[in-house]
C-alpha cells in the first residue's frame, strides 16, 4: 500500500514539471505572436519611411537642380548687367565729349545769328546802288547788244536774289522762313543754270532735263529755292575740281504709302522732286553721319563754311519736305529734293 502511494506521487511529480513547460512554451507564444505583429508593422513604417525619404531625395535633387540653373541665370544677368553698365559709362563718357562740342556748336550758331542781324544792313546797303544801277543801265544803254542784255538782266535779279537772302541769314536764329507763294520750279532752274554755265569753269558740262509734263506747283518762297539749288550746283561744282557732268532735273512724283514708309514723317502724296547729280569724288563713309552739322566741312581752311547743306535741310524741312542722298566714292553723289505740291495744280 505505501509502495503504491509512492508511485502514484512519483508520476504525479513526473507529470508536473511538463505541465508547467508547457504552459510556459504556450505563454512564450502569446507572447511572440504580438510582437511579431508590431516587427510587421515596424517593417512597414520603415518601408514607408523609407519610401518617403526617396520621394524627398527627389524633390531635394530637383531643387538642387533648379538652384544652380537659376544660379547660371543670374551669372549671365550679372554679367549682361555689367556689360550693358560698361556700355552707359561709355555713352556717359560720349555724352561727357560730346557735350562741350555741341555746347560750342550752339554758341557758334548763336553768334552768327547775332553778326548776321549786323551784317543785313551793310548788305543792303551794297545791293542798292547795284540794283539801281543795273537798271539805269537800260537807260543809258539802250542799243546793247543781245547777249549783254540777257547778262544785265541777270545782274538785276542776282542782285534782287542778294538783297531777299540777306533777309534769310536769320533762319538759325529765328523761326520765320519767309512767305510761301505758288512758284514753278521750271522757272527757278533755268535762273541757276544759266548762272551755273556762266560761272562754273568749263571742264564742268552742265545738263538739265525736266519733265514732258508740266511741273506741278510748289508753296514756296523763292528765294530759299533758289538758295537751295545754288548751295547743291555749288557742291557739286566743288566735287569736280578735275571736270565732270552737273545734272539737273525735276519731275512729278506721286509717294505711295510703301514708299512714304521708307523714312519718318514723310506724307503720302504729290512731290516735286529736283534732283542734283555730279560726277565727282563722292562722300566718304565715315562723314556722311554728319553732313549736315552745321560748321562741318570736308573743305580746305577758307574754301567752306560748312552751312552748306545744314541749310538746305532747314529750307526742305520748312516747306514740309526732305532729302534723300545717294553717293559713292568716286563715283560722284546725287541729292534728291522732295517739295510738295500744291492740293490744287
Amino acid at each position: 500500500m505505501e509502495i503504491k502511494v509512492s508511485i502514484t506521487q512519483s508520476k504525479q511529480a513526473s507529470i508536473l514539471p511538463l505541465s508547467v513547460s508547457q504552459q510556459s512554451t504556450e505563454s512564450n507564444i502569446s507572447r511572440l505572436v504580438p510582437q511579431s505583429e508590431q516587427l510587421q508593422i515596424a517593417l512597414e513604417q520603415l518601408r514607408s519611411a523609407q519610401e518617403e525619404l526617396h520621394q524627398k531625395n527627389q524633390l531635394l535633387e530637383i531643387a538642387h537642380q533648379t538652384i544652380k540653373q537659376q544660379r547660371k541665370q543670374m551669372r549671365a544677368a550679372h554679367r549682361k548687367i555689367r556689360k550693358q553698365a560698361a556700355e552707359m559709362n561709355t555713352g556717359i563718357n560720349a555724352a561727357n565729349y560730346e557735350q562741350p562740342a555741341q555746347l560750342n556748336r550752339a554758341q557758334r550758331l548763336e553768334s552768327l545769328g547775332i553778326l548776321a542781324s549786323r551784317i543785313v544792313h551793310d548788305l543792303n546797303n551794297i545791293f542798292s546802288p547795284i540794283l539801281a544801277i543795273s537798271q539805269l543801265l537800260y537807260l543809258y544803254h539802250p542799243d546793247l547788244g543781245e547777249q549783254s542784255q540777257e547778262m544785265l538782266e541777270m545782274l538785276e535779279k542776282s542782285a534782287r536774289r542778294g538783297a531777299n537772302l540777306t533777309k534769310q541769314i536769320l533762319t538759325y536764329s529765328r523761326e520765320s522762313h519767309g512767305e510761301h507763294q505758288p512758284i514753278q520750279i521750271a522757272s527757278l532752274l533755268q535762273e541757276v543754270l544759266c548762272i551755273a554755265q556762266l560761272s562754273f569753269q568749263k571742264s564742268i558740262h552742265i545738263d538739265c532735263h525736266l519733265s514732258d509734263q508740266p511741273l506741278w506747283l510748289i508753296a514756296a518762297d523763292s528765294t530759299q529755292i533758289h538758295q537751295i539749288l545754288m548751295n547743291l550746283c555749288v557742291n557739286a561744282h566743288d566735287a569736280m575740281s578735275d571736270g565732270g557732268v552737273l545734272t539737273i532735273s525735276a519731275e512729278n512724283c506721286f509717294l505711295d504709302q510703301a514708299s512714304a514708309s521708307i523714312k519718318a514723317n514723310i506724307q503720302v502724296g504729290n512731290y516735286v522732286v529736283i534732283t542734283v547729280t555730279d560726277t565727282g569724288t563722292g562722300i566718304p563713309p565715315n562723314v556722311r553721319d554728319r553732313i549736315f552739322e552745321p560748321f562741318f566741312t570736308t573743305k580746305p581752311t577758307g574754301q567752306g563754311t560748312g552751312l552748306g547743306l545744314s541749310t538746305v535741310l532747314e529750307i526742305v524741312k520748312a516747306h514740309g519736305g526732305f532729302l534723300h542722298i545717294l553717293s559713292e566714292v568716286d563715283q560722284g553723289t546725287s541729292v534728291k529734293v522732295y517739295l510738295p505740291a500744291q492740293e490744287e495744280f
